[in-house]
């Protein structure tokens, strides 16, 4: 049987979602809303919870030289970081990118319990406060979110494949974790062979909605739950997924990537300052284990 198309409200070929106009004054009451959030993390909230003193006590043992180099590889990350929002949301602007992330990551980074959700809450008025329909939102979120699971699941694997090059075998103990990376990358691979194959080829994407279709419903009925047509969210995935990375997405994953690798040289960077020398724990060892985290977390 030869599966139906169906209807998708999003035409690649469309191109990004238009900008809306916004009035002056939601824009400045989107900035007040900004400012007091800001002042209150770090005025009110933090120094409840902090002894700023005893962080400045641990920041005065670091040798001069390491604030450069954390200086230079925190700007770097932070504006790879802000170029992929960039990239992957159709009609952002670079300072609005960077507005967004700091804004967000603030609130999500200090609010306890629910700072994810509050987070969520400052994205979308920052993006309404601009002009930005929710479409726009929707598919930034959705190339975004789909490429950092690619990047942050292939990476342990990656991590132990180099390990095994350039060091050797693994210490003893180590093969259920290099089972789990194996796992994790091979999962990467089809994922990507899936995804790419699904945006060249529609056919193959409608006979893989219509496939994912048959099997949801049998097991839908083995749960006595009612059917249920899937196709349409596929195709609909497909679409926004193909009209988001149309020409971009050697580039998404390139700065994917450098993103990441930057955030662990951070990391390696702020362990070596603080006295951890690479008797004690050596790089390979702090990339490794922050590639399986990134998975894990």
């Amino acid at each position: 049987m030869t599966a139906e198309e169906p209807q998708i409200d999003v035409d690649p070929d469309d191109g990004p979602p238009e900008r809306q106009k916004v009035a002056w004054w939601k824009s400045l009451l989107g900035l007040l809303v900004s400012g007091v959030l800001i002042y209150w993390v770090f005025f009110q909230f933090l120094p409840s919870k902090i002894d700023f003193n005893q962080v400045a006590d641990a920041f005065g043992n670091v040798e001069s030289h390491f604030w450069g180099v954390l200086a230079a590889i925190t700007a770097v990350w932070l504006l790879l970081v802000w170029w992929t929002i960039k990239v992957t949301l159709p009609g952002m602007r670079y300072r609005e990118a960077m507005l967004s992330n700091l804004g967000s990551t603030t609130v999500n980074n200090t609010v306890p319990v629910v700072g994810g959700v509050l987070a969520l809450g400052v994205n979308l008025s920052m993006y309404y406060s601009w002009g930005l329909p929710p479409d726009a939102y929707a598919l930034g979120a959705l190339v975004k979110g789909v490429w950092d699971n690619i990047v942050r699941f292939g990476l342990p694997g990656v991590a132990l494949g180099l390990y095994l090059v350039v060091v050797g075998p693994l210490p003893s103990g180590w093969d259920p974790v290099f089972l789990l990376a194996l796992i994790a990358l091979l999962a990467v691979v089809a994922i990507i062979f899936l995804l790419v194959a699904m945006v060249k080829r529609r056919g193959f994407a409608i006979w893989l909605a219509d496939r994912i279709d048959r099997v949801t419903n049998w097991a839908l009925r083995l749960v006595r739950r009612p059917e249920t047509d899937v196709k349409p969210g596929i195709m609909q995935f497909r679409d926004n997924l193909s009209l988001a990375v149309s020409g971009n997405a050697v580039k998404i994953t390139v700065m994917d990537v450098a993103y990441q690798l930057a955030m662990a040289s951070v990391l390696l960077v702020s362990l070596r300052a603080v006295g951890i020398g690479s008797d004690l724990l050596p790089i390979w060892a702090v990339l490794l284990s922050w590639a399986v985290t990134r998975a894990a977390t």
